[in-house]
């Protein structure tokens, strides 16, 4: 080990000096502490070092200024980062500053020894410590060294020019230099994976953007996510993808129970090349079900609270997942921790505005007997036809907040005469048949609502193209909006009226029968009856 290797190490924790200092001198090298970036600074200028170690936390001249004027004063010194709070901005600020290889805290010994080693061997390479004056000689061949050169590689039996070896210390400049680039192409893929999981704020969609983003990095085949759930203080799995048959969504496991309960128990990643050298795994593994012998996995916290875990297995190929892919996920992790708060509390927003507009709506149902409870009943049969028809899960969803929701722009009109059993003049008429584009405004001032507003707006259309308010026919309207004014016209036949009196379940269901193709799509009739016929 070269003894005349200068080492300066700076960071503001003497604990941490002392540490370096001692493990690093026992390599053989000349090692200086320092506390602050500026004095630190100052010895750069005044003496030169072969490698700088610094922290990137420090009070007064930070890590990434003192990085930066060191790179300018002595651009041949190595500087090596070194962190507690490893974030991927951290990283790549500090390389972007000038940083040659970067490390996080608690360290790995024998890391930090081999980046040491190969920065003193590149400075060997390049010719000398940052203080020689000299540096690198370049020397142009004279013109009687030319014609020798050739001569030598034409002599008989020179035969074909051979590649020259590199010397250790090249070979090992030119592995450093491989493992930066990979670490920055690992940094980009961080970035846009972070970058795809911020931008979306429907946890669903968050969930299912992560599964194809760590998919796709990591060549993992099957990717889960489960969810922390306090209240139950266990784990649920919220979101799957590829042939991992062990995770079926929805399912929960506690604590400490298998790979995923282990992980969020101890809040530890853990990183499995080969299942049969890991006895302890090996057995829960076999519990839960895994058949590849090689996963990666990470807890998802945020601010000391778990969230979930993160977890990839059945690499392409059959390969074993390696420490870039746990780095990888370590990577990801805190942001996509962070993207499913943002997307819980903002989903909490959604529904704390979304309860108003209902208790808004039942406010009014309550002032009339005719209405009261009509909107959960419109729900209620509107959701069970969707599922008869096979519609998907978001759909269901949003067919039922927009039946919740369809009528409350009548809030905007007169009790009387929503309740008058006589006719209705020209002008009360007019403003009731608005009542849907009232909805439709007041829902749309929220923002969130758009998948609702076509069905709540065109509620009243009807098939043959006579209703209101866009007089659309047939399949201009949406599938979902015909079931849903299915289930409104249902309701409204069974349930006492101003107007009119109540028809049992049997005549509405004729009622419907008669007015299909001219007031309801005539394919929903019947599996509409089948859904909603056994309901009490």
């Amino acid at each position: 080990m070269p003894s005349d290797a200068r080492i300066l190490v700076v960071d503001d924790e003497p604990k941490i000096c002392m540490m370096l200092r001692t493990a690093l001198e026992r390599e053989g090298y000349a090692v200086e502490t320092c506390l602050d970036g500026a004095t630190a600074l100052e010895r750069v200028r005044a003496a030169g070092y072969d490698v700088v170690i610094s922290d990137i936390r420090m009070p007064g001249l930070s890590g990434f200024e003192l990085i930066h004027r060191i790179k300018e004063a002595r651009p041949r010194t190595v500087v090596v980062a070194i962190t507690g709070h490893a974030t991927v901005e951290t990283e790549v600020n500090a390389l972007r500053c000038g940083a040659d290889d970067y490390i996080t805290k608690p360290f790995d010994i024998a890391k930090l020894r081999r980046v040491v080693e190969t920065s003193v061997r590149s400075q060997q390479l390049l010719g000398g410590t940052p203080d020689s004056a000299a540096g690198v000689a370049l020397r142009t061949p004279t013109a009687d060294a030319v014609p020798a050169a050739v001569a030598a590689l034409a002599a008989p039996g020179a035969g074909a020019a051979q590649p020259l070896p590199l010397p250790a210390a090249a070979q090992d400049l030119l592995e450093s230099n491989r493992r930066l680039e990979q670490r920055v192409a690992e940094l980009i893929t961080i970035q846009e994976i972070t970058q795809a999981v911020m931008a979306e704020l429907r946890l669903d969609r968050l969930l299912d953007t992560c599964l194809v983003s760590v998919g796709a990095a990591t060549g993992a085949r099957c990717v889960s996510i489960l969810l922390y759930d306090a209240a139950e203080e266990c784990l649920v799995v919220r979101a799957r993808r590829g042939r991992d048959r062990r995770r079926i969504v929805g399912e929960r496991c506690a604590l400490g129970e298998g790979i995923a309960g282990w992980i969020a128990q101890h809040r530890v990643p853990l990183l499995i090349q080969c299942l049969d050298e890991q006895p302890v795994f090996r057995a829960m593994a076999r519990n839960d079900g895994y058949d590849s012998g090689s996963f990666a996995a990470v807890p998802l916290a945020w601010q000391e609270r778990l969230l979930g875990v993160l977890c990839a297995t059945d690499k392409a190929e059959g390969r074993p997942f390696e420490e870039r892919d746990l780095r990888l996920l370590l990577g990801v992790a805190t942001q996509i921790a962070i993207a499913i708060e943002n997307a819980r509390q903002y989903e909490s927003l959604q529904q704390n505005a979304f309860n108003a507009l209902r208790t808004l709506a039942d406010s009014f149902e309550v002032k009339g007997s005719f209405a009261r409870g009509h909107s959960e009943r419109v729900a209620t049969y509107a959701t069970r036809a969707a599922r008869e028809l096979g519609l998907s899960a978001e759909e269901i969803e949003t067919l039922r907040q927009a039946a919740q929701l369809h009528d409350i722009g009548n809030v905007a009109i007169s009790e009387t005469i929503l309740g008058r059993s006589g006719p209705l003049s020209d002008n009360e008429f007019s403003l009731v048949r608005e009542h849907p584009l009232r909805s439709e405004r007041i829902l749309q001032s929220l923002g969130f609502l758009d998948a609702i507003l076509p069905l709540v707006r065109h509620h009243h259309e009807r098939w043959d193209g006579k209703g209101y308010p866009d007089s659309l026919k047939g399949r201009e309207i949406d599938p979902m909006t015909r079931i849903l004014t299915l289930a409104d016209a249902f309701d409204a036949m069974t349930t006492p009226r101003p107007y009119r009196g109540t028809l049992d379940r049997a005549e509405a269901f004729a009622e419907l029968a008669q007015c299909a193709g001219a007031q309801f799509d005539p394919r929903l009739i019947e599996p509409f009856r089948r859904a909603v016929g056994g309901l009490a």
